[in-house]
């Protein structure tokens, strides 16, 4: 039960007291861009420094990671999943195989890459910000090199949903602060969704983390927004079932003008081969 009441109002995983949630990322997760297996990955850029230490089961129980100036990327208390998960831009779903480990044991990592990268000149604007192409490759090799990790790509047809305009009016206003992180998330036990300075495409990829299923964004709606639509009252016990939990949030993105359509679509994974405890600094 306790699996529907947590979910992450960010569309990037940010620094986070007690509970994780499955988003880590807004690129697509439909699509991987990086080497279809690791034999063909010894050309990514690496990381000019990386240590990896146990994780710590400490109060309050922090799982995240930051992106910082010059790079450095700060990875606090990510199990392997977790890593795969932000290396490859994917879902939980589109990750297939692997040790029983690659769920429980977590690890803290710092990173620094060269300075002749382009990540090295890089300043974001704050820690959430998403890892940059280069950064996730130098993650991917990491993994490859550290947690010898072997994986192939594998792409089939299977359920997707399109996030369409619907015939209704659209409830979504101009952002408060268009400079605002984007997010968006599913209000507690289910009372409704809300987001800010979120754009539609965005909005897609975070569903698919609800959902667990690919989501394409087919609205056609250009721009960043606010919304919120509430339900009614919150049920205490949030919903039932991963089936019940769907039939609400659908309910709610009709709310905004907007609908959610079954549909057939590529579906691509990761499949993990084998990996391996990471190797001593």
């Amino acid at each position: 039960m306790e699996r529907f009441r947590l979910y992450a109002l960010s569309v990037v995983l940010p620094l986070a007291v007690a509970c994780f949630a499955t988003a880590a990322s807004i690129a697509c997760a439909q699509e991987i861009t990086l080497p279809g297996d690791s034999q063909k990955a010894a050309t990514l850029p690496r990381f000019d420094v990386a240590a990896i230490k146990p994780g710590k089961i400490q109060k309050p129980f922090i799982v995240g990671y930051e992106n910082n100036p010059g790079g450095r990327i700060v990875v606090t208390n990510f199990t392997l999943m977790n890593l795969i998960m932000v290396a490859f831009d994917v879902k939980p779903y589109q990750i297939v195989g692997g040790p029983g480990w690659m769920n429980s044991d977590r690890f803290v990592i710092e990173a620094k890459p060269p300075e002749s990268s382009a990540s090295a000149a890089s300043n974001p604007a704050n820690s959430r910000v998403p890892l940059s192409d280069e950064q996730r490759q130098m993650l991917v090799a990491l993994l490859i090199d550290r947690f010898q990790l072997r994986y192939h790509l594998a792409s089939k047809q299977g359920p997707v949903f399109l996030l369409e305009r619907g015939s209704g009016k659209l409830a979504l206003q101009p952002p408060k602060d268009p400079t605002s992180h984007p997010w968006a998330g599913v209000q507690q036990h289910m009372a409704g969704i809300q987001g800010g300075n979120i754009s539609m495409p965005e909005l897609a990829k975070k569903l698919s983390d609800f959902l667990e299923r690919p989501v394409f964004d087919k609205t056609e709606i250009t721009g960043s927004f606010d919304f919120e639509v509430k339900l009614g009252e919150s049920d205490p016990n949030g919903p039932a079932t991963q089936e019940d939990f769907t039939a609400l949030l659908i309910t709610a993105i009709h709310g905004l003008g907007l609908k959610i359509i079954d549909a057939k679509g590529p579906v691509e994974s990761v499949v993990i081969d084998s990996a391996e405890q990471p190797s001593p600094n």
